[in-house]
């Protein structure tokens, strides 16, 4: 009954795509959607996509439309056509509490993860997508994906953390850390800065200098909690990205936004918001490595 039940999706869905009978769906493809869990779609130009749509949860907008998941709100693993070695792309729907979880499921297979951002702005709950990228054999990219989805659906709750007092940044230690001297605003923020001075950058043929936010910063302030929050911004290039994100994950740094700054950069650059609470020397010291693997 299965096996019916699979052709017959199969068929139905690729139909529909190439508006005659088409060809067979690959095995490869057939045996991805049974390791997934979810039939997909065989494209006439010979890729195959499966769709995961997000119906656990009801969305709505500020007016309180309800936002139906077939405005957009799915994830979405996307097979270039069948050979030796295929692309997988794709795009993982989370909230808010399933973003960690996700990007280490992704790098735990080493996916790229590619970028991360929000489709809509007054949704609630609100709702992320994180783009991945990774090329392999079809089975291999499949098993990898599918512990993605046992994120969703389980996000971490937050929890308020007692005020026990606000701790004292110490700025001599964070210095010999960063090796540099930070900006120190009125409010108690403190800030490390670092330009990418190993790259150059033209945007249609003008310098993208590192003054100009051809970098990377960190500010830290201290909570009545107890805890010491910190946020920053990472500029990195494709070999970058991956190794930062997997040493701002180890000291649990949460990673917020992955996106472009400049459109037809002579070098391709990302910048990667993070933010992130507890030991400030731990967070500093990750961040640090993080910033000693730029350019390497």
């Amino acid at each position: 009954m299965k096996a019916l039940w699979a052709s017959f999706v199969f068929a139905f869905a690729t139909t529909a795509v190439w508006g005659q009978t088409p060809p067979p769906v690959p095995q490869a493809f057939q045996d991805a959607s049974k390791t997934i869990g979810k039939p997909g779609t065989f494209n006439a130009d010979g890729s195959y996509r499966i769709n995961i749509a997000r119906t656990d949860v009801t969305f709505t907008n500020a007016s309180g439309m309800a936002i139906p998941a077939d405005m957009g709100l799915a994830t979405y693993i996307a097979f270039s056509p069948v050979g030796e070695k295929v692309l997988a792309v794709g795009d993982v729907a989370m909230l808010e509490g399933e973003i960690d979880g996700v990007v280490d499921a992704l790098r735990k297979s080493n996916y790229e993860v590619v970028s991360l951002h929000n489709h809509m702005t007054t949704e609630e709950p609100r709702l992320f997508y994180l783009h991945f990228e990774k090329t392999g054999t079809v089975a291999e990219l499949a098993a990898g994906f599918k512990p993605v989805l046992a994120v969703l659906g389980h996000g971490a709750k937050t929890i308020k953390a007692p005020k026990v007092g606000k701790p004292k940044i110490d700025q001599d230690a964070l210095s010999d850390i960063f090796g540099s001297k930070p900006q120190v605003f009125p409010s108690g923020v403190v800030r490390y800065a670092n330009p990418r001075k190993d790259i150059t950058v033209k945007v249609d043929d003008i310098a993208f200098s590192p003054g100009m936010g051809l970098g990377s910063w960190a500010a830290f302030n201290a909570c009545e909690c107890g805890l010491t929050m910190v946020m920053g911004d990472t500029c990195c290039t494709r070999s970058d990205l991956q190794h930062t994100i997997d040493e701002y994950r180890k000291v649990g740094i949460h990673i917020t936004a992955i996106h472009h700054h400049v459109l037809g950069g002579s070098v391709e650059t990302a910048l990667m918001h993070y933010e992130g609470e507890g030991d400030v020397l731990k967070l500093a010291a990750g961040i640090k490595s993080a910033w000693n693997g730029l350019g390497k």
